[in-house]
């Protein structure tokens, strides 16, 4: 999306948070549908096959 920057981020328990999946985490897919030249959908979906606690997921949105 022109202008902003989105960062999927994960925590185990709400006080850190990560991108990195490398860190025993789980996976974010981003799957971006365009709506019309100016409107964009956006879905996360997390995978997590190793872990059985809950994952939280958070959106880090910066401006360019």
């Amino acid at each position: 999306v022109a202008g902003v920057t989105i960062a999927p981020e994960w925590s185990d328990d709400l006080v850190k948070w990560t991108t990195d999946s490398r860190q025993g985490g789980p996976e974010i897919i981003c799957v971006m549908e365009q709506i019309n030249d100016r409107k964009y959908k956006m879905h996360y979906y997390i995978v997590d096959g190793k872990s059985t606690s809950q994952v939280f997921l958070r959106l880090k949105a910066a401006l360019r």
